[in-house]
């Protein structure tokens, strides 16, 4: 079969199959001006007409290369914006990050004070109710923390209609004291670096806490004895109810009525 279809191709075009396949590999792409192919029908074995090359190349269009852009800096259409942030932009952006911190302080202490304010009420509460929970223990702060007691009885009652004792304080102010003896003993600290340089006068009052209360207060008092010794106990009472009363303060400036524009709503 071979070679019968050498024959055939001899026959019709005047040369040998090899030499016509060589002419076809080496031929251009576009036809030869200066020497023109003798015979159409090689033409058109040879090279693909024009028309449908263009086809192929609309058929497959190029793909931009878009890693240039990919890699290059997001550039803001501000132009103001493309220079670097200035000193005065970033101190803004700091403060800003300041303020949602304290925010976020004053949230948490506003919780802390609303619970001791409550603390106060069910004091009061468990003091009418259930008596056999209470006992008598030995209180005393000094005079200053005495008259500031006083004061905040009688707001209370004003406010409330009710006759607070002053136990109701006493036995939330000592429940609050921290276990950790050393977390106790800064409370003593922090409370005598606000005194002057003699000791406050000190005095006694209505010693009767919840049985509970004294008991626990009993553990740390012990603490603090025997790692910072005896004195402390008392400036620690004074300390702890100071502590509560300036949270009761500022429970009231947290819970003062704002103005309200009605003709806004």
């Amino acid at each position: 079969m071979a070679l019968q279809r050498k024959g055939v191709l001899e026959g019709t075009f005047g040369t040998g199959a090899e030499t016509a396949v060589a002419d076809a590999d080496a031929k251009p792409t576009a036809p030869s001006k200066a020497a023109p192919r003798p015979a159409a029908s090689v033409t058109e074995i040879t090279t693909p007409p024009a028309e449908t090359v263009e086809t192929v190349e609309e058929t497959r269009p190029a793909v931009p290369d878009v890693s240039a852009a990919l890699a290059a800096p997001i550039v803001s259409a501000n132009p103001a914006s493309r220079s670097a942030p200035s000193e005065s932009s970033v101190s803004g952006t700091s403060k800003s990050r300041r303020r949602v911190v304290t925010s976020r302080a004053e949230e948490l202490q506003r919780r802390e004070d609303d619970r001791l304010r409550a603390a106060v009420e069910e004091a009061y509460k468990s003091a009418k109710r259930r008596p056999a929970d209470w006992g008598t223990a030995p209180v005393r702060i000094s005079a200053d923390a005495k008259q500031r007691l006083v004061l905040r009885r009688a707001k209370d009652e004003e406010t409330l209609g009710v006759k607070f004792a002053e136990t109701h304080y006493m036995d939330v102010a000592i429940s609050s004291v921290p276990e950790d003896p050393a977390e106790a003993n800064r409370w003593v600290e922090d409370y005598l670096d606000t005194l002057g340089l003699k000791a406050p006068d000190t005095v006694g009052t209505t010693g009767r806490l919840r049985k509970k209360t004294s008991a626990d207060f009993a553990t740390i008092s012990r603490n603090i004895r025997t790692n910072y010794g005896y004195g402390n106990i008392g400036h620690l009472q004074t300390a702890a109810l100071l502590r509560l009363l300036d949270s009761l303060d500022r429970t009231d400036r947290w819970n003062e009525p704002g103005v309200v524009d009605l003709d806004g709503q």
